[in-house]
């Protein structure tokens, strides 16, 4: 049962990976309060992401810094299906980070989470049961499959939940082509 459960998470992994084929470079939006640790909501109660590790903003859409985080990263280079140049993927103890250059920066694509020793800015981890995401969240905006879809801005969250607890949890930016 847990070798059916890995390999459906890498199915839908790589479907969410590959679901970005065919997108393009784009400039990035300029955001003034980049380097705030900002409230889960803004003035109109719309949900505002944002993912720190090792006290580090790593929100995907914001430019990637390595150096900032003390913990050595293993380091990979692969093709990117979604942008011109090449991903870099840095797998940490926790979380791997996914980056691309983008408007002449290395910018974060995606934070995937690798176990229960890091949670959501909102409190949600690996492990949880779906109703504290839901509590946190509300509904998702899809379900497919295991896979609980939020769009919040610019960003994807996407949860898998297999009987009712949460077992992968990334965000994703989203590309405007």
């Amino acid at each position: 049962m847990k070798r059916i459960s890995l390999i459906i998470m890498g199915v839908l992994l790589c479907l969410t990976l590959f679901s970005a084929c065919g997108g393009k470079q784009t400039e990035l939006p300029k955001n003034d309060d980049d380097d705030k640790k900002t409230d889960v909501k803004d003035k109109e109660d719309e949900f505002v992401l944002r993912f720190f590790y090792d006290g580090i903003d790593v929100t995907p859409g914001v430019v990637f810094d390595k150096n900032k985080i003390s913990e050595k990263a293993k380091y990979t280079q692969l093709d990117s299906c979604a942008f011109d140049d090449y991903d870099r993927v840095y797998t940490y103890a926790n979380v791997e980070i996914t980056t691309s250059i983008l408007a002449g920066e290395e910018v974060v694509y995606s934070v995937y989470f690798l176990n229960d020793k890091v949670a959501t800015l909102e409190g949600v981890r690996i492990a949880d049961d779906s109703e504290v995401m839901l509590e946190k969240y509300g509904e998702p905006e899809d379900i497919f499959g295991y896979e609980h879809t939020y769009i919040f801005g610019e960003i994807q969250l996407n949860f898998m939940v297999e009987n009712e607890v949460i077992t992968s949890i990334e965000y994703i930016y989203l590309i405007e082509e």
